[in-house]
């Protein structure tokens, strides 16, 4: 069994915090962000994901910084959890 240490933030998303019971659905992402998303998801670094999409580095680095600033998260973990949480990512 492999143990896996998560960042305290994002191990929150994951399992939720017991000060915070009700489960708060996460801002819209565009399209675009999804796509970022679901490539992070698929554990792709962020210069395979620009590759993938045409993308600039930076141009998949900016939409990353964004969906954080939506949903106040930092943590690429989190940043999944809480898109499968929330259906935005399968």
């Amino acid at each position: 069994m492999t143990t896996v240490h998560a960042h305290p933030r994002a191990a929150v998303e994951v399992c939720g915090d017991w000060r915070t019971p009700r489960w708060r659905t996460p801002t819209p992402l565009s399209d675009r962000e999804v796509q970022v998303l679901q490539l992070v998801a698929e554990g792709l670094t962020n210069q395979l994901i620009a590759r993938r999409l045409g993308l600039a580095h930076h141009t998949v680095k900016s939409h990353l910084a964004r969906i954080g600033r939506k949903w106040e998260m930092g943590e690429r973990a989190g940043l999944v959890a809480m898109g499968m949480r929330a259906g935005v990512i399968t």
